[in-house]
């Protein structure tokens, strides 16, 4: 017994939206998880500036926290999604 091979646009055609999905899922999981670690790079730099609104000294004692400030001050979206989105999408 044969079985039927997929024709060949079908195969594109699925392993597009799975390429797609998996992109997505990707930059929705971890774009949050790479905007806290520049910004947790970046405090050093910036901490002078009075152009950042960067956590207080007490919410930089852990990654967490560190996060937890950021999401209490500016939101989930414009605070750890958004300032990296772009630019993940575009890579």
């Amino acid at each position: 017994m044969a079985t039927a091979q997929p024709s060949g646009s079908n195969v594109l055609l699925r392993n597009s939206i799975c390429a797609g999905a998996a992109a997505g899922t990707a930059t929705g999981l971890f774009n949050p998880l790479d905007t806290l670690r520049v910004r947790w790079q970046l405090i050093p730099v910036l901490s002078g500036s009075s152009a950042t609104s960067a956590p207080p000294p007490a919410a930089r004692t852990s990654l967490l926290r560190f996060a937890r400030a950021i999401v209490a001050s500016e939101g989930f979206y414009s605070g750890l999604w958004r300032p990296g989105a772009l630019a993940t999408m575009l890579s």
